[in-house]
This record gives C-alpha cells, sequence and structure tokens, in this order.
C-alpha cells in the first residue's frame, strides 16, 4: 500500500501551483504536502495525516484530501477516511476526473466494509445524536460510519430530553434506528372536527391512550463490493408490528 501510494503522491503534487505563483498561505501548504510525503515514506501516517490535513486547511485541494485519507485508513480511522472520501465524492474540492473518481469511489467501499453503518430517521428538526465524540444534529436522516464494537449513543430530543443506549456494531453491518416524539403520534391521533358536522374525525388512537414509540433496529449485511439489503423501518403503536418485519425492535417513550 505504501509503495503505490508513494508514486500516486507525487502525480497528484505535481498538481499544486508553482511556488512564483502562489501567496505564502499555499507555500505553505506545498511543504506540508510534500512533508506529509515523506512521513508516508517511512510509514508515519499518524503524522502523515497531521500534516495533509494542515496542507488541507491552508489550501484546500483534492491531492491533500486524497492522502490525507489514506493516511488515516493507514492509521485505523476508517470513519475518518470516509469523511475525506465523501468530501472528494460530494465535489467539494473540485470536479475529479472520471478515473480519479472510481478509484476514490471504490477506497470508500472498500472503507465502508470494514466498518459499521449507523443510520439515524428522526420525525422532525432538532433532533441530535452524540456518538462519541461526535455530535451531530439530524437534519431529517443521519449516517454515521463507526468502527466494530460497542459504542454509547445518546439521542437527544427537540425539547432537550435526551435518552442513552448502547449500540453494537459489526464490520459490515447497518442499523437503522427510528425516533419519534410521543406528543407528534398523539398529536397527530387528536380527533379533529369535520367541517359542517361538528363529529370528530378520528385519525388513530384517542389522545389518552398511551402510545409506545417503536423503535426499529434493522440489521442488513453489507458486501465488500458495496451491496447490501435496504430494510424498511416504520413506527407502529405499540403491538402492531407487522408479521414480516426483519430486525429487532424496542420501546422508547419521550
Amino acid at each position: 500500500m505504501a509503495v503505490g501510494l508513494a508514486a500516486l503522491l507525487l502525480v497528484l503534487g505535481s498538481a499544486l501551483p508553482a511556488a512564483a505563483q502562489t501567496p505564502a498561505s499555499e507555500l505553505e501548504a506545498r511543504a506540508l504536502f510534500e512533508a506529509g510525503e515523506a512521513a508516508v515514506a517511512e510509514r508515519r501516517f499518524e503524522d502523515a495525516r497531521r500534516l495533509f490535513e494542515r496542507s488541507l486547511e491552508l489550501h484546500p485541494t483534492a491531492a491533500a484530501a486524497f492522502n490525507a485519507a489514506v493516511a488515516a485508513q493507514e492509521q485505523g480511522d476508517g470513519p475518518g477516511a470516509v469523511a475525506h472520501l465523501d468530501r472528494l465524492l460530494a465535489g467539494a474540492l473540485g470536479p475529479l476526473p472520471a478515473g480519479r473518481r472510481a478509484s476514490v469511489a471504490t477506497m470508500r467501499e472498500e472503507a465502508v466494509a470494514r466498518l459499521g453503518t449507523l443510520v439515524v430517521h428522526a420525525d422532525g428538526p432538532g433532533w441530535r445524536v452524540r456518538a462519541g465524540d461526535q455530535d451531530l444534529a439530524v437534519d431529517g436522516e443521519l449516517t454515521l460510519y463507526l468502527a466494530p464494537g460497542t459504542h454509547p449513543l445518546a439521542l437527544t430530543t427537540p425539547e432537550g430530553a435526551t435518552r442513552e443506549r448502547v449500540v453494537e456494531l459489526t464490520a459490515g453491518e447497518r442499523r437503522v434506528i427510528d425516533v419519534v416524539l410521543e406528543a407528534r403520534v398523539q398529536e397527530a391521533a387528536r380527533p379533529r372536527e369535520a367541517p359542517g358536522s361538528g363529529d370528530p374525525i378520528v385519525d388513530g388512537p384517542a389522545p389518552g391512550d398511551d402510545v409506545a414509540l417503536i423503535v426499529g433496529l434493522t440489521v442488513a449485511a453489507v458486501l465488500a463490493v458495496g451491496g447490501g439489503v435496504a430494510i424498511g423501518v416504520a413506527v407502529y403503536a405499540d403491538g402492531q408490528l407487522p408479521a414480516d418485519f426483519v430486525g429487532r425492535a424496542e420501546t422508547l417513550r419521550w
């Protein structure tokens, strides 16, 4: 891996601007980039990643991001590598040539296959998820790539209530969690008056009913080539899980 990477770094590094054409910050970015190359050649991947990421801050380039991803992967930080690769594939650092884009996509697939994938679906804005040192907003859906193992997870509602649990993931596993506020479920089920009739229309359980929240935890094996099975997840009233529901379910109340 290190030999192939060294050759690639030389090609990517040649795309940086010539020294006479760049301001001081870009000159420093070039020096950091070259120091990162040297660190890779000596298999000092922690140093290499730090140098590439600092170069990326000073002068964002696809070369620095890609090499930071490779260094992160060699360092054993798969989630960090995926973050850099996603930035590249999203075009945040400019368009990639078709061949380079294919290489980045393949590297990402390989990295994700070594990780567990946790997807959180929320029923509205304002939710937050804390996993390890990551504290992130859930804008409808949030995908986290986590190293295989056990991870403490904290889900915080828009009102500030927090529920903690532990999630265990294996390499290639995909788990989906749906979270819904019980108050919103009950509000949706509240009787409303039919226009001009005075009679209530009941869309679901009466407001006084104790509506349980089912958080579906579905597991699908993700193949190394990037394939997998998407299993639908929905929220049901307690005791109403469909017979063909695949995965595990637990009841959370907010």
